[in-house]
This record gives C-alpha cells, structure tokens and sequence, in this order.
C-alpha cells in the first residue's frame, strides 16, 4: 500500500481554486491512500460562525465531495480530506472518506463558537468500514 499526503497552503476562501490545484496534483500521484489537510478547501481563518457557514457545504452533493469521489474513482485511491460540512443551520469542521466507489464516511466536528477561532465539538457519525480489492478503509 503507497499512503501519501498533499500539505499546501490554501487561499483562503477560495474554494474552487483550491480544489483544482489538489485534483491536478493528485491526478499525477502514485497511492492508494491519500490524506488532505483540514479544511483545505476553504482555508482555515474564519472570524464568524457566517463565515464559516458561507464556507461550508453539503456531503455528498456539494462541489468538493463531487470533485474528490470523481478523483477517487478516475485513480483508484482512497481520499481522507477536511472540509466545512453544512448540515441544515450547523456547520461542521468534518473529516470525510472517499473510498474509489462511494463516500465511505464522515466524522463531523461541530463549529459550536468562535472564541478560540472555531471551537469545535466532537459528534462523529455516518462512518462505515469497507473493502475492496485494494487497502482496507474504515
């Protein structure tokens, strides 16, 4: 199994941006695990709860998660990536799993208040562990 990681520095706020610079330098990896950092879509300054809200977006439906499980699919890898997740009127710092098929979970941290930046809570759900013919995700 070849496990790799892709550490940049995000615009801030700049999400589609952000998103093609991960899907033009993963399309040329070599692995079948690669791990993103936290919130590498929208960056990681949020002054408000707004902000963040404005950031966030829906799993599986919103343009990250449809980009990353098409780059799943295309180059048989497993995905871990940190983005702002909405969740009708809450916002969450969630880490989610593609894994070559399907959105294989989400584990959702809860941006509860601002006052150490985002303060968040722990509320882990929707995960599930599966197989397939390459690593072992879950």
């Amino acid at each position: 199994m070849l496990v790799g990681f892709f550490q940049f520095a995000p615009r801030f706020g700049e999400v589609s941006h952000n998103i093609d610079r991960v899907v033009e330098t993963l399309d040329q990896a070599d692995a079948d695990l690669i791990v993103l950092p936290e919130l590498f879509a929208s960056g990681y300054q949020f002054v408000s709860q707004q902000e963040a809200f404005s950031s966030s977006e829906s799993v599986p439906d919103g343009l990250t998660t449809q980009r990353l499980i098409d780059l799943a699919r295309r180059r048989k890898m497993v995905i871990v990536a940190g983005l702002p997740e909405r969740v009708g009127s809450a916002c969450y710092n969630s880490a989610v799993v593609w894994a070559r098929r399907e959105l294989s979970g989400v584990i959702a941290r809860h941006i509860s208040s601002l006052k150490k930046r985002c303060s968040l809570r722990p509320a882990i759900r929707d995960f599930k562990c599966g197989t397939s013919d390459r690593p072992r995700s879950g």
